[in-house]
């Protein structure tokens, strides 16, 4: 893979791993910290006080956290404040008081029991403490499982389904990709496609100009460095209709345009980079 790109997957795999991991260690205290996103929405982090400290967050709307007056924020500090946020994995209830236009306090946690052995019952291991914090937070739905189970999917981790949850990934997301003709081989392929926005409407447009039922590796490759149909259309107007999808990164990698290939006859010599970072000459990327 190019250089360039490994590392654009890199920091998509480290922004999902930060926003997708939560307590790892058990014990401890749970204390929140409030404050106002938008007009109509609140930000809530958690942390867990261990011997390292582990933070999760998430935007709400304000109507989400139960007994929480949002004018609070804009009053005096010290004010009292509460609110409890339930969720089909379990419910936190929260108390504290406001400073500097914040809130901050303690959460007591309690896991919906029924949840886990739903969870356990579909295939899914039983979650850890945390993973049962992190998916009630991100609001991890039983209809997401279901939907997994209709398309015969491998059943998730606690952590993946945490993720898939964060992300966004619907049943509506996975019925939609099965009706464009394109199912992940792997449950965790979901991750990188609704992070990538990978829709069917850009599958559909890259099959509209040859690229029809492209293995999710090389979807996210293209989606990654923002390659589209008119950027593949622009080459194959000049004569460059085979194009592989390595191809395809490479020059879009370095920004080179269909114009230079079809300079490349007079005798101009442009290196590239192939999989192996091994030195490639412009007359290897031609038809």
């Amino acid at each position: 893979m190019h250089r360039s790109l490994s590392i654009c997957l890199a920091l998509i795999l480290a922004t999902l791993s930060i926003a997708t991991t939560g307590f790892a260690a058990e014990g401890g205290t749970l204390r929140f910290e409030l404050s106002g996103a938008s007009r109509d929405r609140l930000q809530l982090s958690l942390s867990r006080i261990v011997s390292a400290n582990r933070t999760s967050g998430s935007s709400f709307e304000v109507r989400e956290l139960a007994g929480f007056d949002r004018a609070a924020l804009q009053g005096r500090d010290g004010t009292p404040v509460g609110f409890t946020l339930v969720r089909e994995a379990g419910r936190l209830d929260c108390s504290g008081r406001t400073a500097n236009r914040r809130a901050t306090g303690s959460c007591r946690f309690t896991g919906d029991p029924a949840f886990a052995a739903y969870l356990v019952a579909s295939g899914i291991r039983q979650p850890t403490e945390g993973e049962w914090i992190d998916l009630t937070m991100v609001g991890a739905k039983r209809s997401l499982v279901d939907a997994l189970k209709r398309g015969r999917y491998t059943m998730p981790t606690p952590n993946t389904l945490v993720g898939m949850s964060a992300l966004g990934v619907s049943p509506d997301y996975i019925a939609a990709m099965a009706a464009a003709g394109y199912r992940p081989r792997k449950t965790e392929d979901f991750l990188p496609l609704k992070a990538l926005d990978v829709s069917p409407a850009y599958l559909g447009s890259l099959k509209r100009v040859g690229y029809d039922r492209v293995p999710v590796e090389e979807v996210i490759q293209l989606r990654a460095l923002g390659i589209t149909a008119d950027f593949i259309a622009d080459y194959q107007r000049h004569g460059f209709r085979d194009l592989s999808v390595s191809r395809l990164v490479q020059l879009k990698a370095l920004g080179i345009r269909p114009q230079e290939l079809v300079r490349q006859t007079s005798g101009r010599r442009v290196s590239l980079v192939t999989e192996q970072d091994a030195p490639v000459i412009m007359s290897a990327l031609l038809p």
